[in-house]
């Protein structure tokens, strides 16, 4: 009896935490979101030659789109900040509810990032509820616009004054 109990339990626990939902969270417009930017890959001279120069794109990828981010996000209407993964924790520690994300996300900040020239890949971008682990699933872009913060920030800003009917 306790091994179904702890076994009904677990299934529980795994389908309500990361649970993917349609809708904005219904407290968006009172609790602080943040805005990931991009971090570089640190270059290391052991790597290889090939390694060194695309490492070396994506970090000046990177160091021309997070102006941006900072430059579209003045547009939304709520609270957020613009940080890294690397402060995280201490944003969640200060009251920051939700991460807007992707599915590109951690592997683009991992300098795991391989664009497929040859396939169109949709990629989900969401905002994620650091308490319970809630996705709420936003819209799908193109893989190669994951740097496109321009085009992200617009679509989140036109659905959440949509949902908020701030228009």
């Amino acid at each position: 009896m306790r091994l179904i109990l702890q076994a009904v339990l677990c299934v529980i626990v795994f389908t309500t935490y990361g649970q993917k939902k349609t809708k904005l969270p219904k407290d968006l417009d009172r609790e602080k979101v943040i805005f990931l930017q991009y971090e570089e890959i640190p270059i290391d001279e052991s790597f290889p030659k090939m390694a060194k120069g695309y490492y070396s794109r994506l970090n000046n990828i990177v160091r021309k789109t997070n102006p941006k981010l900072v430059q579209y996000a003045k547009d939304y209407p709520f609270e957020y900040t613009i940080s890294t993964r690397a402060e995280y924790d201490n944003l969640i520690k200060d009251g920051y509810k939700y991460v807007l994300d992707s599915e590109y996300g951690e592997i683009i900040n991992n300098g795991n990032y391989k664009p497929n020239q040859d396939v169109e890949v949709l990629i989900g971008v969401y905002i994620k509820n650091l308490v319970t682990g809630e996705i709420y699933t936003l819209f799908k872009i193109k893989d190669h616009d994951s740097f496109d913060h321009k085009h992200i920030m617009t679509k989140l800003i036109k659905r959440v004054k949509k949902e908020y009917n701030l228009d």
